[in-house]
Parts: structure tokens; sequence; C-alpha cells
């Protein structure tokens, strides 16, 4: 059992608090990702996929620390973005990706839709991950 706390979120207005340079030179998203995960190996960081660059640093600051990674699909992040950031260690990466999947059809097939574009994502973070291999 363990819980995420957020880091870098994906939403565009994140850089207005997440970015701010603190007197150790460090970004807040930065100090965030490196203070929480000191406390419990059961803690978790969320980092949105539409800012690779960032989750590249959080990975970097902790390789070793699970990741919340919301955005991918509808909100513009992309798989293979996602897992050359952040590595396709097995057991660090939960990948989230709400609109793509809930959004997939509005008809009267939406079910078996939503579940092919859920098989699409796994797939494409399947196949990026191996790829790095």
């Amino acid at each position: 059992k363990g819980f995420y706390l957020l880091a870098r979120t994906s939403n565009p207005g994140a850089a207005d608090l997440q970015y701010l340079e603190l007197t150790n030179g460090r970004r807040l998203y930065e100090e965030v990702a490196l203070t929480v995960t000191q406390w419990s190996s059961r803690i978790g960081l969320v980092v949105g996929a539409t800012a690779p660059a960032e989750l590249r640093r959080v990975r970097e600051l902790v390789p070793n620390a699970s990741l919340l990674i919301p955005g991918v699909g509808g909100q513009g992040g992309s798989p293979e973005e996602v897992v050359q950031a952040a590595g396709g260690v097995p057991g660090t990466l939960v990948v989230s990706a709400s609109r793509s999947i809930y959004y997939a059809s509005d008809d009267h097939d939406a079910i078996a839709n939503a579940g092919r574009a859920a098989e699409l994502l796994r797939d494409e973070l399947n196949s990026a991950a191996a790829a790095l291999a």
C-alpha cells in the first residue's frame, strides 16, 4: 500500500508554482521529488506526461520511485516519450490515460472501443519499453 504525491502535474498552469526556483537552486517539483521519496518507499510521485523533460529530471533524481503519469493520449503525452523519459522498469510506472479511453467512442460500441483504446495504449507502452531493452 502506498500513495502518490504531486510533483509536476500535466496542466499548463503547473509552471506557475511547480517551477518556482528555491534558494538551493532546485525547482519546487524537484525538491518535492527528493524530499517525499525519502520519507518512505511507499510514496510515489505524480509527474505529467506532457512534461517529458521534467519527467526525465524526476527519474534522474529518484531512479527507483514509482511514478503515476497522467496525460497520455487526449492531453498530448505520448507513450514513447513517457518510456524514453522515465524508463521502462517494470513496476515503477503507472500510466493514466482517461480521455483517450473514455472518449474513444460515443456510439453503441463505446465499451468495446474503450477496451480497444486501452489495449492500444498498453501495446504502445510495451513496444516503447521493448525498444529500450
